[in-house]
């Protein structure tokens, strides 16, 4: 069973390690967790490679697992002895661990640092602890001024023994006593001097010694058995202490409590359980390339986005398009590179090249996202990337393409410079250069210089001749000089207001708030900036406006995930109170980008304010009524139905205020009837109640598209 499967099952399902808190954290009490969060990066279920640090009895191990010895369960964890100096112990990481994931490698140095501290502090109590329990005997007056004059009594005769000493020995040197004195050799005498002068010399401890050689010798490498019943650790007390969160392990143990009951035989200890549906079972049974596919792909939701999702968007908008998504929904399915280069070509002949594209496509996001998207996601972000390539015809989508794609292959020369920044930035401080600073600095001019150059050389270029002329004077004379020049410039200083007095506010008051509120904070600034005053008043521009915007957030996540300085550390700061276990994933922060690509691409369709209606009032209010009310839950989902009828109405109100109150917006929903507004609204929250993707991108995508069907009727 593939990884992300696993982690879908558990992740939606049920995880005997898993247990919430009140605090919108989900922890993980696999001993084998190396950050003790639940979450798809961490899990050492869901990783086929995976590794941590853990102490046996005192002494610190490195446990790696990797796909070569999943059929071995009982010798699934390689198990090597760190040595017990902190600096080599890292440095056996960063050896065992060279070629893997940079993530576990800062985890696993991370667990090793605080294991270190607590063996430390364990020590220090102990050693407080047995001074604590020492008896104090008090000494008498006498007693003390007796042992007093015994001790300088000793003293003054050992300061006569060697004044002794020293007089024989300087005689014996002048040669007083002769050549033999006391009948025997000079050299005796000289042999027992060295000896003595040897014995005072400093001598290793016998401890030190043992230490030592331990930590000469190759570490010891030896492969132990996953997931020991014996070792997992009971966390009951944990469990009652979080009662406040501890409702939906309660609820599990409660669905098994009735068949606990119907025999009383002692039971052996059972490892967690993982719920298992009849689709799971029925891929076991599938033999070769249908298990592959079922298991990877079959599921509601792969097939809905993957699959149907562009070829339902084409119909609704673009039906000259439509052979080209069909297409690209076939390169998507999970067939061997030449099965799926014949199908293209089979489909639409002239469209045979379109495979090769979409992978190469595939491949660069995925390698640019890490774990930051799923795979579904990445297929998705592909077509709509490979769309955007070959179907470009309005100027916003023409200024998105050239932006994109070109700012991609300007940044690619700097490729060497930001890698070499980055691998700088991973090691510890007492590891870098003694001219960090100033190497740091040059490394970020030189991605700015060849970056930059290649914008306004080659990009400029290629604008030039989409355009008709030079990209900068089109803008120019597009604000200030021509037809609705005066109505642009009022929007562009109307956001800039609210962006101005927006910013500070929430800076000043939303801090205190949890993350999920100061998110919906920020989906209500949305609305207030494109719904009252974008798409009603110019929705060319507001369509351009978000184009560079959307650029401009992908531009500040690379400065942020490349931590390229001035920006890249102050981004970080900035964006670190709005992360949620979804951007934990991998090394990209992608809410921000979905919330934005979400409320955009209804508008480079169609000029439609679906997105911004679904995440503006919709997604907002499902979450804020989700939590406030919350009591019954969506089968297979952490949603709750109160959620998705507070999603529904908020919806649904949206659609009517934008129809009815809002000027601008007869024709995007002026022929949208109100029953088929509600209907929009219902079947979209039921979506985002059962997605398990980032339903800032795939929802709005999805009203838009009922909506484009109610007014096309």
């Amino acid at each position: 069973m593939s990884d992300e499967i696993v982690w879908q099952i558990i992740n939606q399902k049920f995880c005997a390690y898993k247990i919430k808190t009140t605090k919108d954290q989900t922890f993980c009490r696999n001993e084998y967790n190396v950050t003790g969060l639940c979450n798809r990066q961490s899990c050492p279920l869901a990783n086929s490679r995976y590794a941590t640090v853990r102490s046996v009895n005192g002494r610190l191990y490195l446990y790696m697992k990797t796909i070569e010895r999943a059929h071995t369960p009982l010798k699934q964890w390689e198990r090597i002895k760190l040595s017990q100096q902190y600096t080599r112990a890292l440095e056996q990481i960063e050896e065992r661990l060279i070629y893997w994931p940079n993530f576990l490698i800062h985890k696993c140095k991370q667990r090793l640092t605080r294991l270190t501290q607590v063996a430390v502090t364990a020590r220090r109590l102990a050693l407080k602890g047995r001074d604590e329990e020492r008896t104090l005997v008090g000494i008498k007056p006498k007693v003390k001024r007796r042992e007093a004059t015994r001790e300088r009594k000793a003293l003054a005769a050992a300061k006569v023994e060697k004044a002794i000493e020293k007089e024989l020995l300087d005689r014996l040197k002048s040669g007083a006593y002769g050549d033999k004195p006391l009948n025997v050799d000079e050299k005796v005498w000289k042999t027992i001097m060295d000896d003595m002068r040897q014995s005072n010399e400093g001598v290793l401890d016998a401890d030190d010694e043992e230490e030592a050689d331990e930590d000469e010798d190759d570490p010891e490498v030896e492969y132990v058995e996953g997931d020991d019943d014996d070792d997992l650790i009971e966390l009951e007390d944990l469990e009652e202490w979080l009662a406040g969160s501890g409702s939906d392990a309660e609820a599990d143990r409660s669905d098994g409590s009735d068949d606990s009951d119907d025999d009383a035989a002692p039971r052996a200890s059972r490892g967690p359980r993982v719920e298992v549906g009849v689709l799971d079972c029925l891929v076991s049974l599938c033999p070769g390339l249908v298990q592959k596919s079922i298991k990877v792909y079959w599921s509601m939701p792969s097939v809905l986005y993957v699959y149907l999702f562009p070829v339902i968007l084409a119909l609704v908008n673009y039906p000259e398009y439509y052979r080209l998504n069909v297409v690209l929904a076939l390169c998507a399915l999970p067939l061997p590179t030449a099965v799926l280069s014949n199908l293209a070509i089979a489909a639409a002949p002239e469209l045979g090249h379109v495979y090769y594209l979409y992978a190469s496509v595939v491949d660069i996001v995925a390698w640019l996202v890490t774990f930051s998207l799923s795979e579904t996601e990445v297929s998705l972000a592909a077509v709509l990337l490979v769309n955007l390539l070959l179907n470009a015809h309005t100027v916003d989508m023409v200024l998105l393409r050239a932006m994109v794609f070109g700012g991609f292959f300007a940044a690619w020369p700097a490729y060497p410079f930001v890698m070499q920044l980055i691998d700088y930035t991973k090691q510890p401080r007492y590891r870098r250069p003694k001219d960090w600073d100033r190497l740091k600095k040059r490394l970020a001019n030189e991605i700015y210089v060849v970056t930059t150059f290649n914008i306004l050389v080659f990009v400029r270029w290629h604008l030039q001749a989409e355009l008709g002329q030079d990209p900068f004077a089109y803008m120019i004379n597009y604000m200030f000089v021509g037809d609705g020049a005066g109505t642009r410039t009022a929007l562009l200083a109307y956001w800039t207001a609210i962006l101005g007095v927006g910013i500070p506010l929430i800076e000043r008051f939303v801090p205190g708030w949890s993350i999920d509120a100061r998110r919906k904070v920020w989906h209500g600034m949305v609305v207030t900036m494109f719904l009252v005053g974008g798409l009603g008043w110019d929705a060319p521009f507001t369509a351009i406006s978000m184009a560079v915007a959307l650029v401009l957030f992908l531009v500040t996540e690379f400065l942020r995930a490349a931590t390229i300085p001035p920006l890249g550390e102050p981004i970080q700061n900035m964006l670190r109170k709005y992360i949620d276990e979804r951007d934990t994933c991998g090394p990209v922060v992608v809410s921000h980008v979905f919330l934005l690509l979400g409320i955009a691409v209804p508008v480079f369709l169609a000029y439609s304010p679906a997105g911004i209606i679904c995440l503006g009032f919709g997604d907002a209010c499902a979450s804020l009524s989700g939590r406030r009310f919350g009591r019954h839950r969506w089968f297979d989902s952490k949603k709750t139905l109160e959620g998705s009828l507070g999603f529904t109405l908020a919806a649904f109100a949206g659609c009517l205020a934008t129809k009815y109150l809002l000027p601008g917006y007869a024709t995007s929903v002026g022929s949208l009837s109100v029953p088929w507004a509600l209907l929009s609204a219902a079947m979209t929250a039921t979506l985002e109640a059962t997605s398990g993707m980032n339903d800032n991108v795939i929802v709005p995508m999805y009203m838009y598209a009922i909506m484009q069907l109610g007014m096309a009727r």
